[in-house]
């Protein structure tokens, strides 16, 4: 399975950049997009396998990049506001080379577990299959 995978929030972002280095050390070749997505510019700053034009700061004019400290109500909303961000990003991902999207995030904080349910509904919108 070829997949195209989406960090959200400091938990999802870490997790997808550490897929990506097991994926570029074992040579297993599923990871053929990736994406982080967070309110907290710090946060994006610290990963190390995704490439940096992957990786959205959502928020600003909420939040200026200091994240949303734990209130996933507000994750949510600034998904929702900021959604054409996110879709730029997945815009550049080549989606006939994928076999699914995979949204990954922590549901302890706010920016993932307020996030990735809004980006998960749009996705379902915007592909069929």
């Amino acid at each position: 399975m070829k997949l195209a995978m989406i960090g959200f929030g400091q938990a999802g972002g870490k997790v997808v950049d550490k897929f990506l280095e097991y994926d570029k050390r074992t040579g297993s070749e599923i990871v053929r997009a990736a994406a982080a997505v967070n309110t907290a510019k710090a946060d994006l700053m610290g990963l190390e396998h995704i490439a940096e034009d992957q990786r959205v700061l959502i928020g600003q004019s909420r939040v200026k990049g200091h994240g949303v400290g734990a209130d996933n109500e507000l994750g949510a909303e600034i998904a929702e506001e900021d959604i054409d961000e996110v879709q730029g990003a997945i815009d550049s991902i080549p989606v006939h080379e994928v076999d699914a999207f995979l949204v990954v995030a922590g549901l302890g904080g706010g920016t993932g577990s307020g996030g990735a349910p809004v980006l998960a509904k749009h996705l379902k919108r915007i592909y069929t299959e």
